[in-house]
């Protein structure tokens, strides 16, 4: 269910809660050395670190969190299963700076909704080739 359709069907305070639930699961999915943080609303970005060049360590590690965030939410005995879109970008391949890299990312994610939601879209950077 999307996130403004849980707050207009079952109130602002059910909404909170969700995202309460859902912080934490992805909380526990990160390690202490990664970054979560919440750009507002039911967006949310994770930097992590010293991912080298384990993608597909990731990718699991991406899939794992998707599982974690699917799993229902059960909020005044109604049982509420979140989707989740994700876009990915790689430093120093698809930016240099955290602006590009959340730009590259956020597009990646749109990408992900536009084929519909609940994917995992990686960034490319434009002319290289890597329709990914």
């Amino acid at each position: 269910m999307q996130y403004s359709k849980i707050n207009d069907t079952l109130g602002h305070a059910a909404g909170d809660e969700v995202l309460k639930t859902l912080s934490w699961r992805m909380v526990n999915c990160v390690r202490v050395t990664d970054l979560l943080v919440r750009l507002g609303g039911d967006e949310f970005a994770i930097v992590f670190s010293n991912v080298s060049h384990d993608e597909l360590g990731l990718m699991r590690r991406l899939q794992e969190l998707r599982t974690a965030i699917s799993k229902p939410i059960v909020i005044d005995d109604k049982s509420v299963t979140a989707t989740c879109s994700m876009g990915v970008a790689f430093f120093p391949q698809d930016g240099d700076t955290p602006e590009e890299l959340l730009a590259r990312a956020d597009r990646a994610m749109y990408e992900a909704k536009d084929l519909g939601r609940d994917r995992l879209r990686v960034s490319h950077v434009p002319g290289d080739g890597l329709g990914i």
